[in-house]
């Protein structure tokens, strides 16, 4: 995690753009980041994250809990469809502007 000019940590969510490619912990490329959310997570509920529980977000299974964590939506291709992660779960973002997660394909919400 890197720090801000203060010493503060940042979170790597913050220095994710949209089109950076994703991958996952063992390095497989997942796709490119179609959508970025911060979310509040100091936030209890999801209460006042409505745009996040529209049709075009994450399941609503997943909503809440992403709209406080933050979330990153990996476009996986024409067919692949669209797979969302935690915010918490965005490892680093290299000096190559790829985007690292801390978990495997597997773990990412569809």
């Amino acid at each position: 995690m890197s720090a801000d000019a203060f010493g503060d940590p940042v979170r790597a969510i913050t220095l994710v753009r949209e089109g950076m490619p994703v991958v996952d912990v063992h390095g497989q490329k997942l796709g490119k980041v179609k959508d970025v959310r911060l979310g509040d997570p100091d936030a209890v509920t999801g209460e006042g994250q409505e745009g996040v529980l529209d049709d075009d977000g994450p399941p609503a299974s997943a909503a809440s809990w992403l709209s406080r964590t933050g979330y990153v939506r990996i476009h996986k291709g024409l067919f692949g469809g669209d797979r969302w992660v935690s915010g918490d779960d965005v490892a680093t973002v290299d000096d190559d502007e790829t985007v690292h997660l801390a978990i495997d394909e597997g773990a990412l919400v569809r």
